[in-house]
């Protein structure tokens, strides 16, 4: 349970950081940071009128998110040998 609560807070707080750091809105970086931490394109949507962002921060989160899980996809089963785990 710790394991998941700093995950998830990490995740957050670095994503947020970062698009702070790139210049994005406050809004659009918040949406982001919820989809790559919580639950993806589900948790922007939800986050939405409680950032109070508009519809392009919320089509950027959604396609950021979308982005990232389909290179995921492809990208983490191939390092799952270079790093010395089981495919399990």
């Amino acid at each position: 349970m710790t394991l998941v609560v700093v995950s998830v807070s990490v995740t957050y707080a670095g994503t947020v950081l970062l698009g702070r750091m790139l210049g994005l809105s406050a809004e659009r970086s918040l949406l982001i940071a919820t989809g790559f931490s919580i639950c993806g394109a589900t948790a922007v949507a939800a986050a939405r009128s409680v950032v109070d962002g508009d519809d392009d921060d919320a089509a950027a989160g959604i396609a950021l998110v979308t982005i990232v899980g389909t290179l995921a996809v492809v990208v983490l089963p191939l390092l799952y040998g270079p790093l010395g785990l089981d495919p399990e």
